[in-house]
C-alpha cells in the first residue's frame, strides 16, 4: 500500500476524531444552539461490559454503524437504544429481553447527554443521563 494513501487515511480519520452525527435538517449550528447526546461503555467488573448505541433520534435510523456523539436540537426527543451486555469477544446477552427500544427526554441547548444500559432482572433498561448535573433525565437506572 502507498505510504501517501495511508497518511491520509489517518489524516482523514483525525478529522473525524470527535466528529457527531447531525439529527437535525440544515447546516451545522454552534456547540451552544444543540445539545450532544452520546454511546456509552461501561464496565461492569472484569472482562464483562455494558454498552448502548444510539440507533435513530425521533425515528430516524442512522446509515451504517451506529454514532458515537449526535448532535439534537433544543426540546423534546425520542431516542432509540440499542443494549449489549458481554464480555470480551463473546455476547453474553442470550436470555435477556428488550435489547433496543427508546427513551423520550427534553434536551436544553449547551449540554451534553450520555445514553447507557444496564441489566434488571434479566431484562435490559436504559436510561439517559444529563452530564452536567448528572441528573437522569429519562428513562429509568437500575
Amino acid at each position: 500500500m502507498d505510504n501517501g494513501f495511508l497518511k491520509c487515511c489517518l489524516f482523514l480519520l483525525t478529522l473525524c476524531t470527535g466528529c457527531a452525527e447531525q439529527a437535525y435538517d440544515g447546516g451545522e449550528k454552534p456547540s451552544k444552539d444543540v445539545a450532544v447526546i452520546k454511546d456509552s461503555y461501561t464496565s461492569t467488573g472484569g472482562v464483562k461490559s455494558d454498552r448502548a448505541n444510539i440507533l435513530a433520534v425521533d425515528g430516524d435510523y442512522f446509515d451504517g454503524s451506529p454514532p458515537g456523539r449526535v448532535e439534537i436540537l433544543p426540546g423534546r426527543h425520542s431516542v432509540e437504544i440499542r443494549c449489549w451486555h458481554g464480555g470480551l469477544l463473546v455476547e453474553k446477552s442470550v436470555g435477556l429481553q428488550g435489547h433496543q427500544g427508546s427513551v423520550e427526554f427534553i434536551a436544553k441547548a449547551g449540554r451534553e447527554y450520555e445514553a447507557s444500559c444496564s441489566t434488571s432482572d434479566g431484562r435490559f433498561v436504559r436510561w439517559i443521563t444529563d452530564l452536567t448535573t448528572d441528573e437522569v433525565v429519562g428513562g429509568e437506572k437500575k
